[in-house]
């Protein structure tokens, strides 16, 4: 089974080096594409140091293909935009894999999981069906040099805008990226293990950037948006209610851990029993290419 990762990438020197070293032996393939100068929300940005860390970034095996150039298109909503990159990335595949496998630019895998998640997507390969996973999120303010160790897991979902998961059928969120289709759950031993989901966060006005720049406020007015961040987004905790901007009744899924049992989790490849079991769905399709987004 041939593997291609797809990377959409902006200004996150700190963490790009370390993710594509995560998933580098364990992919075929990876596409890496950044926009130099437009974020997802058309701001012009100015561009950090990514570029030659990815354009630096050892390569012997000649895996990587790298897409950078402004793709941004004033037309589309945000959203839209990124799923505009990543099809730019698929169609740009000189392998024609099986599988696409998308990671954000700010994950990072350790090699023997990922490879461990292949496995067992090749193991459960059913032709014509997609699989996804995806992580549960730690909802809490993250700043520089902090990191989060979550399973892979996709029950009591919590989501905030148009973040990924799965969705049930009969909800057809606004923000989905699963096109209608048949959904059936799938259960995964939880020993497959953990990935590391580092915060880009400098401090809160970086935090504030970095939510505007990822669309979170495009159709909201700067005031209101700014007066969300103040009162529910910095002041959210494990006991918070009513904390998401476009879907206000919502509560989020919560966890916390403190810095020791983070890097227990990590060291032991979760043989703690955080949770108990992975969940990943299948859906219908087109006929050969699969997307699995964690």
């Amino acid at each position: 089974m041939k593997t291609t990762g797809i990377v959409l990438v902006q200004n996150e020197e700190e963490f790009i080096g370390k993710c594509l070293n995560g998933i580098y032996d364990a992919l075929d393939e990876i596409v890496v594409i950044s926009d130099t100068k437009y974020s997802f929300t058309g701001e012009i940005i100015t561009p950090d140091n990514t570029v030659n860390v990815i354009n630096n970034f050892p390569d012997p095996k000649n895996k990587i293909v790298k897409i950078f150039g402004e793709f941004y298109d004033p037309n589309l909503a945000p959203l839209y935009n990124d799923r505009k990159q990543r099809e730019i990335a698929r169609n740009s595949s000189r392998i024609n894999p099986d599988i696409f496998f998308v990671a954000d630019s700010d994950e990072i895998w350790k090699p023997e999981i990922l490879k461990n998640v292949i496995k067992y997507i090749s193991d459960h390969f059913d032709e014509g069906n997609y699989f996804r996973a995806k992580a549960v999120l730690l909802f809490r303010k993250l700043y520089n040099g902090e990191t989060l160790a979550v399973a892979l897991k996709n029950r009591n979902k919590f989501y905030f805008q148009n973040i990924s998961i799965a969705y049930k059928p009969e909800l057809k969120p606004k923000f989905s990226r699963l096109v209608e289709g048949n959904i059936k759950e799938v259960h995964v031993p939880l020993s497959i293990g953990l990935l590391e989901h580092h915060s880009f966060i400098k401090d809160e006005t970086r935090m504030y950037e970095k939510l505007m720049h990822w669309g979170h406020a495009h159709d909201k007015t700067e005031e209101y948006f700014e007066k969300w961040f103040k009162e529910k987004w910095l002041c959210a905790d494990l006991n918070s209610k009513n904390v998401g901007l476009h879907n206000p009744s919502m509560k989020p899924r919560l966890r916390k851990y403190e810095p020791a049992m983070l890097e227990a989790i990590m060291s032991t490849n979760n043989n703690l029993k955080i949770e108990n079991e992975i969940t990943g769905f299948f859906r219908k399709h087109d006929k050969k290419k699969r997307f699995f987004l964690f």
